[in-house]
Order: structure tokens, then sequence, then C-alpha cells
């Protein structure tokens, strides 16, 4: 009789720990793409699956910068991980894959819920270790896998004034990610921002570029990247990484996330 008991609560710690201390690899990447000048009726383009280089990614702008999470090491307790990225700055050509190693990573289970939704387990990768910036989730039922999303928009905002003719247009760029799908992000990057109820006439032309990125990670050998982007130069050292979602407390209670990175450029049109 002891026995038995004992087994039945040794089998869930071990499972436990076979899960959260591991490691994950990307086993893929699906993007899809929305544009149009009419943001109720956004051109949905056909989902592609990315390559682990990110070589076949669609850039939405030449200054959108793209910083994805492609393999860690997790935690049962929350401590400092390495965490494998794709990255790609602003106004460069291609990925670069490095190790930031200033996240700290744990494994939660289902008693923590986050962005209201219950998953089985997640992962949460705080940085620094108060801010919680991105999650991967796994819902029972549906798969082994670890799930996130990375939402990107490129807005192109052009107004005239009557009175001179002279337009003046403003690019914004938004960046935010999550374990939440697509519709969620898109509740944050296009309807909260007002962006989905903008009308435009001739005085106000608009154009936007919606991005959804759905990520897979399991604990065994993942996409393939190229050999360069795997030399010791290209993963040495920490740098600054990606900036996620925002404070870990407000994501716990419910409220709106922040925008991870908002980048607004200037320039003037006749």
């Amino acid at each position: 009789m002891n026995t038995a008991i004992f087994l039945l609560t040794l089998t869930p710690m071990l499972s436990w720990a076979a899960l959260c201390d591991d490691t994950y690899n990307l086993q893929s990447a699906i993007q899809t793409v929305f544009t149009g000048t009419n943001p109720k009726s956004l051109a949905r383009s056909a989902p592609v699956s990315l390559q682990g280089d990110f070589s076949n990614l669609t850039v939405l702008h030449d200054q959108m910068a793209y910083s994805i999470v492609v393999g860690f090491e997790g935690s049962c307790t929350k401590a400092p991980k390495p965490v494998r990225i794709m990255n790609r700055e602003a106004s460069t050509n291609g990925f670069k894959a490095k190790t930031e190693t200033s996240y700290q990573v744990v494994m939660y289970d289902t008693t923590n819920i986050l962005q209201g939704a219950r998953f089985d387990y997640w992962f949460g990768f705080y940085k620094p270790a108060d801010t919680l910036r991105i999650a991967l989730g796994r819902i029972k039922g549906e798969g082994p896998d670890f799930r996130g999303w990375y939402g990107y928009v490129a807005f192109e905002d052009s107004v005239r004034n009557p009175e001179s003719g002279l337009w003046a247009a403003k690019g914004t760029q938004l960046r935010l990610a999550g374990p939440a799908d697509s519709a969620t992000l898109d509740s944050v990057l296009m309807v909260r921002t007002g962006f989905r109820d903008i009308v435009f006439d001739q005085n106000r032309h608009g154009h936007f570029k919606l991005q959804f990125i759905r990520l897979s990670f399991e604990n065994k050998p993942g996409l393939a990247i190229r050999r360069k982007d795997l030399a010791a130069k290209g993963m040495a050292g920490a740098g600054d990484g990606a900036a996620y979602l925002a404070d870990g407390k407000s994501i716990m209670l419910g409220k709106n996330p922040a925008f991870s990175d908002v980048r607004i450029y200037f320039s003037n049109r006749r």
C-alpha cells in the first residue's frame, strides 16, 4: 500500500523534472502576412513555413528589427539559462545566430494562469529577473510542443494639409510576442492601438503590413540552421537580445501588455 502511494506521488515529479530541465529546439516557424490600405479588410497571404535561418522570412520594413527564440535550456526554478535567438538588426541583411545569457528561465504548471489561458505547462523568460519578456505554452491534449507567437506591424501614415497641399508622412513599427494566438496579438496590435478604426480619405492615406509568426518547440533536434550562422563569432557575446512583452506582473493580472518596441520615423513629402 505504501509502495503504491509512493509511486503515484513520484511519477508527477519525474514528469515535471523531465520537462523543465531539458533542452528545447525550434521545430517549426510559420509566417502569415496581411497587407492593405483598409485596416478592416487586409489581404491575407498563404502561410509560409520558415527555414531555420529565416532566409525566407518577409521583412516588413528595412527598419524593422527581429529577434526570435530558436532554442533554450529549460529550468525547474528561475535561473539564468542560455537562450538561442536569430537576430536581425534594423537596416541589415539577413539573420545572425547568437546566444543570449541574461535571461532567467522557469517552467510553470497549470496552476499559474497566463494571459487568461490555462496551460498544461509553460516557460517564462525574464529579463531582468522580475520582467516577463516572452512565454511559450503547452495545452494539454494539443500535442507535446510548447508554442509561442510573434506579431509585427509596419504602418505608413500620410496626412495632407488642405491649405498647403503638402503631405506629412509617418511610419510606425510595433513588435509584440507572447504565448497567445494571433487573434489575441491582433487585438493588441491593431485594435487597442486604434489602427483598425482609422478611416482614410483624400487627405489621409495609409498602408499596413501585419505579420504573425507561430513557433513550436520540443525537446528534440530542431530546424537546421546554416553552418555559417553557428560560427563562434556569430554566437559570441550576450548582446542586447530582443525586447518582448512588458511587465510580467501586469500579464499575470490580465492587464494589457505594453509594446516591446515602438519605432516612429518621420519624413515629409510634397
